[in-house]
């Protein structure tokens, strides 16, 4: 999102921690300060208290050294936003780097609720809860990616007027639907004889990539030659490997690991079949991502994909947990070529009408102005 915006003339400061899987070089005209290697030039003193805090007291509980060492982080941005003194500041995740703009005490701000720190987080521990609501109750705007995520925070409290739902969207340049570009790792995946299964989830828990794996045995009795991409990693590659073994599906699936945004694209415009087994989600760009590549979509019953998909219409949407079911919507999805192409043109469709990242962004922009003009510390004619 950072490109986008500074393609359109603005001058950002991407503030985050080094995340060693991205190219930060990649991003043109965005000027990246990584937090964790900043270096303070005041309040040195509360900054020193705090880190002998973590290193005298290390037998306190995981979630409050997560939370001193957020305090640690709040004030070097509270420098550096003295530093840059931005028109505007603006924090995805609330448990995160939400919660640093809010200790931060600059205003106008704007908090994104991703989801998990919502749905799931917001609910694991006391001390996550008060930094969820602190986040939240800070904020001059929070921003979420789907309405089940906003009617979640106004149940929390926070004013719905406080609140709008903007999905994250894909850029839909990335995801081209024409096979005729396709890359070597493109040409080798058709070579599989169809049909071809595809899910872009990490391995986490939450995602459920197990019982996608368990409802496959029946699909490959059906399909012999089932072919499964699994595009993702995590903590439970392993297991998920051994499963797949137990499973005696080892030999159709393809753990790809993470792969980039022009692999990505390629691998669902050779696909046939989106599935996500998540237990949880926001608006997930995962699926946005496949539909913008016209693939039908089987997900599961969770409040935000029923924002995307219409059971029966364009994807199905199966019960949690319920590998016997999504076995079913597969081979019925594998059985009628015809309605997948149906699905398919749906949700690219749709995609172009509500998923489209650049179009969404101009929504957040006038959100922006909005908040700069009100505040009076810069004048944006919108």
């Amino acid at each position: 999102m950072v490109d986008l915006l500074s393609s359109r003339g603005y001058y950002v400061f991407l503030v985050c921690y080094l995340d060693p899987e991205f190219d930060y070089n990649s991003l043109d005209n965005v000027n990246y300060i990584n937090l964790s290697l900043y270096r303070l030039k005041t309040q040195r003193f509360y900054y020193g208290l705090l880190h002998l805090i973590q290193f005298t007291l290390g037998n306190l509980s995981k979630n409050i050294q997560g939370l001193l060492q957020l305090e640690k982080y709040s004030v070097k941005l509270r420098e550096i936003i003295d530093e840059i003194s931005p028109d505007l500041v603006h924090g995805f995740f609330l448990t995160n780097r939400g919660f640093l703009v809010a200790r931060s005490g600059f205003s106008p701000s704007i908090s994104t609720a991703m989801g998990s720190d919502i749905l799931i987080d917001s609910k694991s521990s006391p001390i996550l809860s008060w930094i969820v609501k602190y986040s939240l109750s800070r904020s001059d705007l929070v921003t979420c990616t789907s309405n089940s995520v906003k009617r979640s925070i106004t149940r929390m409290g926070i004013p719905s007027e406080k609140t709008v739902s903007i999905p994250y969207g894909v850029d839909l340049n990335r995801f081209p639907t024409d096979s005729s570009t396709a890359s070597f790792d493109n040409r080798k995946m058709k070579s599989f004889e169809p049909p071809t299964l595809v899910m872009t989830r990490n391995f986490y828990p939450v995602y459920g990539v197990e019982y996608f794996l368990r409802s496959l045995p029946q699909v490959v009795k059906e399909f012999p030659k089932l072919k499964v991409f699994l595009l993702g990693d995590g903590p439970l590659r392993e297991r998920l490997f051994r499963l797949s073994s137990e499973l005696k599906i080892r030999d159709n699936i393809h753990f790809a690991g993470h792969v980039n945004e022009t692999k990505l694209g390629e691998y669902l415009s050779s696909a046939d079949i989106y599935i996500s087994t998540s237990l949880s989600d926001g608006s997930s760009v995962s699926l946005l991502e496949a539909m913008a590549s016209g693939l039908p979509a089987i997900v599961t019953d969770v409040d935000s994909n029923r924002e995307w998909i219409k059971d029966g219409v364009n994807g199905y949407i199966i019960p949690k947990r319920e590998s016997s079911i999504l076995s079913a919507r597969i081979i019925q999805l594998i059985e009628d070529p015809r309605l997948r192409e149906t699905m398919g043109s749906k949700n690219k469709d749709i995609t172009r009408q509500r998923g489209d990242m650049k179009k969404n962004l101009q929504i957040l922009e006038s959100y922006y102005f909005r908040l700069v003009n009100s505040s009076g510390r810069h004048k944006v004619l919108p």
